[in-house]
């Protein structure tokens, strides 16, 4: 794969370092990285974010399908939860101006 798929052994890469780093959960797999990484290219890569500069996403990173895939699937406190295509479509399509920090509250579980 290093050398006759070098962008899914950069994926593989970005998948395992993920993991070792805590950013997603080893029960993930690399298919459902992988498949992710697809649907981000297919759903988000060529949409347009209009504000005062139109923008392109023209690529992404390993990074960022970490942070699509999120630490958990129900809300921890200090865990992060991922997001769905719909969700960043949205925020594509409907940015939002914040002239402060925007924070999300996390309810402890109990």
């Amino acid at each position: 794969m290093k050398y006759n798929d070098s962008k899914r052994y950069a994926l593989l890469q970005g998948y395992v370092k993920a993991v070792n780093k805590g950013d997603i959960s080893p029960l993930i797999g690399f298919d459902l990285y992988e498949s992710k990484a697809r649907e981000i290219k297919d759903e988000l890569v060529g949409l347009k974010i209009n504000n005062d500069i139109n923008y392109e996403i023209t690529d992404f990173s390993t990074h960022f399908i970490d942070r699509v895939l999120g630490q958990t699937s129900t809300s921890h406190e200090g865990m992060r939860l991922g997001t769905t295509i719909e969700q960043l479509k949205d925020s594509i399509a409907n940015p939002r101006k914040l002239s402060e920090p925007y924070y999300v509250p996390v309810k402890k579980a109990e």
